[in-house]
C-alpha cells in the first residue's frame, strides 16, 4: 500500500512537471518535434506511468486499468504524431496528458 502511494505520488508530480512544461513552451498553439525534445521525454514518461498505472489497477479497479491503458494509447498517439512531423496543438497535449478524471473508474480495493 505504501509503495503504490509512493507511485501515486510520483505519477502527480510528474504530470505537474508535464502541465508547467506544456504552459511554459511558449505563446504557439502548436508543437513540432524538434521544438521540444524535453516535451518528447515528458509525454514518454507519461505513457509509460500510465502503463504501469494500468498494470497496477488489473485486478483491485479494473476501471481504472482500463482508463490509464486508454490514456496511455492516447499520449502513444499524441508521440507518433510528433514523431512523423504533424502539428499537435496544445489542446491535444494537455488532453492526453490529463487523468484528472481517473476517480471517476472507481477506488482501488486491497
Amino acid at each position: 500500500m505504501k509503495r503504490l502511494s509512493m507511485i501515486e505520488g510520483t505519477l502527480g508530480v510528474t504530470m505537474l512537471v508535464v502541465a508547467m512544461g506544456c504552459s511554459a513552451a511558449g505563446s504557439a498553439s502548436k508543437l513540432r518535434p524538434s521544438a521540444n525534445v524535453p516535451l518528447m521525454q515528458r509525454l514518454m514518461a507519461a505513457e509509460q506511468a500510465d502503463r504501469i498505472n494500468s498494470q497496477l489497477y488489473t485486478w483491485s479497479a479494473p476501471g481504472l486499468d482500463h482508463y490509464y491503458s486508454h490514456k496511455a494509447d492516447e499520449v502513444a498517439d499524441v508521440i507518433n504524431r510528433l514523431r512523423h512531423g504533424e502539428d499537435v496543438s496544445r489542446e491535444d497535449i494537455n488532453h492526453a496528458l490529463d487523468n484528472s478524471m481517473a476517480w471517476t473508474f472507481g477506488v482501488p480495493v486491497y
